[in-house]
């Protein structure tokens, strides 16, 4: 059973940006993927799906109004999930890379295909770095409770301390680049 690093804490904490940093900080070592918001004029309008192999499209978006599956205000489009997202986790086991997934979501979790690849991500051989909604759930709160499991809870006061002990969590457990970028070590 791999080991589960989960990274929660309220919304627009910075739970993405921790994962984006941890990609650019392991990059070729970890797959995956993020959500990045859509904005116009200023306002969030949706979330985009993007691979860490830079695939990227709409997620969710709140002027998809006839879509079958809402939450909240946004529209979701499953099939970018599965196509993009489960693919990605899948892609990263085979691979034998470490996963990180932003994020174990209420948009995410209603999609089957994506539970049960998050499960495989957390019973393979590497481990999985992953957000995860704080809201109570159901999934999400039995996911928690894994053996192998920690979980740390991010804030606007503890984002850099929090990055630093992922960090350091995956640094025992892929390598990591070295100063001059080309020799990988584990310190």
């Amino acid at each position: 059973m791999g080991d589960v690093l989960l990274v929660t804490g309220r919304p627009g904490v910075g739970k993405t940006a921790v994962v984006r940093r941890l990609a650019e900080a392991f990059a070729g070592h970890v797959g995956g993927f993020y959500t990045a918001e859509i904005r116009q004029e200023g306002r969030r309008v949706g979330f985009l799906l993007v691979t860490l192999a830079g695939e990227a499209a709409p997620f969710a978006r709140s002027d998809w109004e006839r879509a079958a599956h809402r939450v909240g205000r946004y529209g979701v489009d499953p099939d970018v999930l599965e196509r993009l997202g489960v693919r990605a986790i899948r892609e990263t086991l085979e691979a034998h890379r470490a996963v990180l997934v932003d994020e174990i979501g209420k948009m995410e979790l209603a999609s089957r295909a994506f539970r049960e690849a998050v499960e495989a991500a957390a019973s393979g051989p590497t481990c999985l770095v992953a957000t995860i909604v704080a809201a109570r759930h159901p999934w999400a709160d039995r996911f928690r409770r894994r053996p192998g499991t920690t979980e740390l809870v991010l804030s606007p006061q503890n984002r850099e301390a929090i990055f630093q002990l992922a960090r350091q969590w995956l640094t025992s457990r892929v390598p990591a680049p070295g100063p001059d970028g080309r020799e990988w070590s584990r310190s």
